[in-house]
């Protein structure tokens, strides 16, 4: 779903990636980059909780 459509059903959506070339089987296709994008998510929390 493109981020534009989920404006106002998603209340605190922080962000959206989308990888080119990639379809529908994302962490089985292109596991580096899902896991980088997790990593970099999550540290950006503990960054908001440590405010």
């Amino acid at each position: 779903m493109p981020p534009s459509l989920m404006d106002g059903h998603v209340t605190d959506l922080r962000g959206a990636d989308i990888l080119p070339g990639v379809t529908h089987w994302i962490q089985e296709e292109a596991p580096d980059q899902v896991n980088r994008r997790l990593l970099d998510f999550l540290a950006g929390l503990s960054e908001q909780t440590a405010d």
